[in-house]
């Protein structure tokens, strides 16, 4: 049987969930803070550096013509380096050494849907994006890394 003490416990934690079911929406300033919090949760990735982008190291072949339109960059993280190849449709990635995985890009307005990235660590990913992004992989042995953001 129930003590008076337990009832009362109950009661008071119905009346606690019942106000927090009615409690007014977050304002804008609380939302801030959530959206703040929510970047942590990729805390744990390693971050690859830019260590090459073909419009820096060979300028005059990226403008000797618009047919030459393939950018080429390479990101160094400690666990592997991604490959990446701007084309004029999407992107071609690889990582060193090969694993398979997903990969997807960040923007401003959010995330795409994943990629796959196959057995030799090589993955497409369309349409071209005309934003400044990340790329974002994770391999199947549960390593996970951001490059830096880069202007298309």
């Amino acid at each position: 049987m129930m003590s008076d003490h337990e009832r009362d416990s109950d009661d008071e934690l119905l009346a606690e969930l019942r106000e927090a079911l009615v409690a007014p929406t977050p304002g804008a300033e609380t939302l801030q803070i959530e959206k703040s919090l929510f970047t942590w949760r990729s805390i744990d990735s390693e971050l690859a550096t830019l260590t090459h982008d073909s419009t820096v190291a060979e300028p005059a072949a990226t403008m000797r013509s618009e047919t030459a339109t393939l950018r080429t960059m390479t990101f160094e993280a400690p666990s592997f380096t991604v490959e990446l190849g701007i084309t004029p449709v999407g992107l071609v990635g690889q990582l060193v050494p090969p694993s398979r995985g997903s990969a997807w890009l960040r923007t401003a307005d959010g995330t795409t849907d994943p990629v796959q990235i196959d057995d030799l660590g090589c993955f497409t990913i369309e349409p071209r994006p005309h934003v400044p992004f990340s790329l974002a992989c994770s391999t199947a042995a549960g390593l996970r890394v951001l490059t830096d953001w880069v202007s298309p």
